[in-house]
């Protein structure tokens, strides 16, 4: 009888660490695939990531010298330099727009690829890095002030670049035998939301007195007061606000539904005493209900 206690005892405490063992396992692959997939940082900047897909966190640092940005990353014990090698040889210019940096495995192969995107002068420079076994190589370069990924179910990413002139112009691509190949495919008219974002923009860049007004036409209707209170919060903050440059991620978050993360950088401007600044204001999309061709904001925050 005694015997039988401590058998079933043991068997419990095996269930137990079973469980325990599968739920924390489930909730580290959770954090290291949120982590790992869309990712921003900022200057003068160590970050811990794993680039090389080995499981082991590698060291990007990100720093300032004359102006000038500098990437390094130290992978298995070596360190590499991400040099710019394309029409435009330079990370950008430390100035009022700092550099944004994201990282996506495009192709699948656990191995991520480092996005830039940043100002020199007032040009926008958008980089993309590709890790090799000599170092990072530069694929990519353009004077885009757009940069995003479609993360869905069961298909190969796409980075999407494009720029913002009143409205929105998009080309997409895949990584492909370690190069980034155009798509003839476009998202469809309303995809990732861009009919909102670009209204939004809209009313950000007027100077009109009805700007709530004209916000609360883009909302879900699940939104919450929080998010009103912080629409509200950024309208009375400046004056009138300038489109920097922006950056989405469209992903699943269920089998037929999409929530498309937007983040979008403005400079604010205060008439009264000639103030300027920069914000940066984060938005999710999902479908409204009413119209499932349709994405409308559901959440809003200044970051």
């Amino acid at each position: 009888m005694f015997y039988k206690f401590l058998n079933k005892r043991k068997k419990l405490f095996f269930y137990m660490f079973l469980f325990i063992f599968i739920i924390s396992f489930t909730l580290y692959l959770y954090s290291q695939s949120s982590e790992n997939t869309f990712s921003k940082i900022s200057y003068n900047t160590l970050k811990r990531i794993d680039l090389n897909g080995d499981k082991k966190n590698d060291i990007l640092y990100i720093k300032v010298h004359n102006d000038n940005y500098y990437i390094q990353a130290s992978v298995n014990n070596h360190n590499f330099s991400l040099q710019p090698e394309k029409s435009v040889k330079s990370l950008g210019k430390a100035q009022s727009n700092p550099i944004q940096i994201y990282f996506n495995d495009l192709n699948n192969d656990n191995k991520l690829e480092i996005f830039t995107q940043s100002f020199y002068g007032k040009e926008p420079i958008q980089h993309v890095f590709l890790f090799t076994d000599s170092g990072f190589k530069d694929i990519f370069c353009s004077s885009n002030n757009v940069l995003g990924f479609i993360n869905l179910n069961k298909t190969l990413p796409k980075f999407i670049t494009g720029k913002f002139e009143n409205e929105f112009y998009f080309k997409s691509y895949v990584l492909l035998e370690n190069k980034l190949n155009e798509l003839s495919y476009y998202p469809k008219e309303d995809f990732i939301g861009k009919k909102a974002i670009t209204e939004f923009i809209k009313i950000m860049e007027s100077i009109s007195s009805i700007k709530k007004n004209n916000f609360r036409k883009l909302c879900h209707e699940n939104i919450s007061g929080k998010s009103i209170e912080n629409i509200n919060k950024i309208l009375d903050e400046f004056d009138m606000y300038i489109y920097n440059n922006s950056n989405f991620m469209a992903k699943n978050i269920s089998k037929d539904n999409i929530e498309t993360t937007w983040v979008i950088d403005f400079k604010g401007i205060s008439f009264n005493n000639n103030v300027s600044n920069n914000c940066s204001i984060e938005l999710k999309l999902r479908k409204s209900k009413d119209n499932l061709n349709k994405f409308k904001i559901y959440s809003i925050k200044e970051i």
